[in-house]
């Protein structure tokens, strides 16, 4: 079976010779939230939650405190919201 949820690590600049790399998948976006929140702790910076079933991703910014793991959200530019 297939893992719909896919976590991606953004290196650098996408726009400009920036990598991303695959670093696992999991069933539920939720999983994939604590996944990337014990990420944090190791490699914090920026990551991707894809949806291989709907092609949505979910950008995320990590950093290494509790409970500090962000949204970027697409309305305003430099808005944030915490989850």
């Amino acid at each position: 079976m297939r893992l719909p949820f896919c976590i991606l690590n953004v290196l650098g600049d996408v726009l400009d010779d920036g990598e991303i790399h695959f670093v696992g998948a999991t069933q539920t976006l939720k999983a994939a939230k604590r996944r990337i929140e014990v990420l944090a702790k190791l490699s914090p910076g920026q990551y991707v939650i894809y949806n291989g079933e709907t092609g949505e991703r979910l950008p995320l910014i990590a950093m290494p405190r509790p409970g500090a793991l962000y949204l970027k959200t697409r309305i305003r530019k430099n808005s944030r919201r915490t989850i």
